[in-house]
């Protein structure tokens, strides 16, 4: 059996969180696995932070043949700092959006864990240019795990909800695939999306706000287990979308926190950064590890560290054994 302590982290920028103690902060969360959101890096500075000066024009995905000069693609990974790192830029502005994956390279030198491949594309370009995912198949100990890292679209910047509605679809077709080949899914990152009431402070006031919407929860429904969700929260007003909607089939995965903490209010893990909202704990749970049922068994702990400073969210855990 392997146990792995995982989290999630939409950072606000890498720079500036390697400003702020970034390493440091991953030795005191005791990381093996990490999912970072908003890395607001393009791929070059990334390699550079990273501590790589990628040559002029093509490079080779296997890094012992990194001097020798035949072309290849980009680079796969870098190993930095104790972690093996893997990431996904957005391609066509800098500074947005953006994701990441850092492994702990212990866990893969002992053979702990085994990375089978790489994902960092759903096919589609509208979502793949804007870097929204790293997905990693792993093997622990004999059990498949499919580790999905996103960075979920925004609704409420110019009119985003079908782009963010169509996200959701094309992530569940994705792990369904993947469910397949054999794999047990590990999602996290910021959904964007509540799922009830008691996951943000002030849920009267911003029932038709983005992130509270029918239409996103019922996205959200289409990876989340439907039981989780109050369901007259999940009535949309346009006939349209409900049909589309039945059309889909839920991978009826497990909100790890909520599982853990049936009743617990007052947890959240992203806080308004211009009204100062984390001093008041106004704030919203949109970081989430949902999980396949079979893993439940092995989920150990699940949490949020709302005292870790450093973004306008802050890191999620869970500790699973398989």
């Amino acid at each position: 059996m392997t146990q792995l302590i995982i989290q999630s982290w939409n950072i606000n920028g890498i720079r500036a969180a390697i400003k702020k103690g970034f390493w440091d902060k991953l030795t005191e969360l005791k990381t093996d696995i990490i999912g970072l959101q908003e890395i607001k890096c393009d791929y070059e500075s990334m390699a550079e932070i990273l501590g790589i000066k990628l040559p002029k024009g093509p490079v080779n995905t296997n890094q012992e043949l990194l001097l020798d000069e035949s072309p290849s693609p980009k680079l796969d990974y870098i190993d930095y700092n104790g972690f093996r790192v893997f990431w996904h830029s957005c391609s066509y502005k800098k500074g947005y959006s953006g994701t990441a994956i850092l492994v702990r390279l212990s866990l893969i030198e002992s053979g702990l864990i085994s990375i089978d491949q790489f994902v960092q594309s759903l096919g589609i370009e509208q979502y793949d240019c804007e870097g929204r995912i790293t997905g990693l198949a792993i093997t622990a100990d004999q059990t498949k795990l499919f580790l999905l890292n996103c960075y979920y679209p925004q609704g409420g910047r110019d009119g985003r909800i079908p782009y963010k509605i169509g996200f959701y679809k094309e992530i569940n077709k994705l792990c369904r695939d993947w469910e397949s080949r054999g794999y047990k899914l590990i999602l996290t990152g910021d959904f964007n999306t509540t799922v009830t009431d008691i996951d943000l402070e002030r849920p009267k006031q911003n029932r038709k706000t983005t992130g509270c919407l029918p239409e996103e929860r019922l996205a959200l429904n289409w990876l989340l287990e439907t039981q989780a969700f109050d369901p007259l929260q999940l009535k949309s007003i346009d006939p349209e979308f409900e049909r589309q909607a039945l059309t889909v089939s839920g991978l009826n995965l497990v909100d790890t926190f909520r599982f853990r903490n049936p009743e617990m209010g007052g947890a959240y893990s992203y806080w308004d950064q211009i009204t100062r909202a984390r001093d008041r704990n106004v704030g919203w749970r949109i970081d989430m590890f949902l999980i396949s049922q079979s893993l439940i068994a092995g989920l150990y702990e699940a949490s949020i560290h709302n005292q870790m400073m450093g973004s306008d969210h802050c890191p999620i855990e869970i500790t699973l054994v398989v």
